[in-house]
């Protein structure tokens, strides 16, 4: 997700079908986001950083 592992939309082309979401996205989305809680845990890291340890999530 652009925004999380990196500041440039073009810094990696996923390909065709494929882009990349801004921080703000999937917070915004009506799609389905798996796993749970993945926007949520998605807005935190600009702030916050990578956790220290793994996030157990659900689904």
């Amino acid at each position: 997700m652009r925004g999380v592992a990196g500041d440039r939309a073009d810094a990696y082309d996923p390909g065709p079908g494929h882009r990349w979401w801004t921080a703000a996205e999937p917070a915004a989305t009506t799609d389905l986001l798996l796993p749970a809680g993945a926007p949520e845990l998605i807005a935190t890291l600009p702030a916050n950083g990578p956790p220290d340890r793994p996030v157990m999530v659900d689904g």
